[in-house]
């Protein structure tokens, strides 16, 4: 073990990797979804759920896209901005209106996970351009 007991980062296996290996997923899911919700294809079998097959289709290929658009931009924005946009877009996305609790959560989870990754664990989020 090197000295001070940190392990060297191995090449090629760091946060940018795992961040582009699953948004290029997300790139691929959600046209994929989109084309059988188009197309009329079922996706869903055998659930209960509120809608057509296709609307539901739908709407994952939407999230899927949201979560593609949050990794791609991460490096930019940064943790607390995109976090923030991704959790208050997805909760607008699927329906939920309560603004204040919108807020709350959009701002809180964001600055709560941010506080207990940087502050107690030591691993450093994305701070894109506004916090350098």
């Amino acid at each position: 073990m090197p000295e001070g007991g940190v392990n060297p980062p191995q090449p090629g296996r760091g946060q940018r990797f795992f961040g582009g290996v699953f948004a290029k997923f997300l790139l691929v899911v959600a046209p994929v979804f989109a084309a059988l919700a188009w197309a009329g294809l079922s996706v869903v079998a055998h659930y209960d759920v509120v809608g057509s097959e296709e609307r539901l289709a739908a709407r994952l290929g939407v999230l899927a896209a949201f979560w593609a658009a949050y990794i791609l931009a991460l490096p930019w924005v940064g943790y607390l901005v995109g976090t923030a946009v991704l959790l208050g877009g997805m909760m607008w996305f699927l329906g939920y209106r309560r603004w204040g609790v919108m807020a709350a959560v959009a701002i809180g989870v964001p600055l709560a996970t941010f506080w207990a990754f940087e502050g107690l664990l030591k691993v450093f989020l994305p701070r894109g351009v506004l916090l350098p």
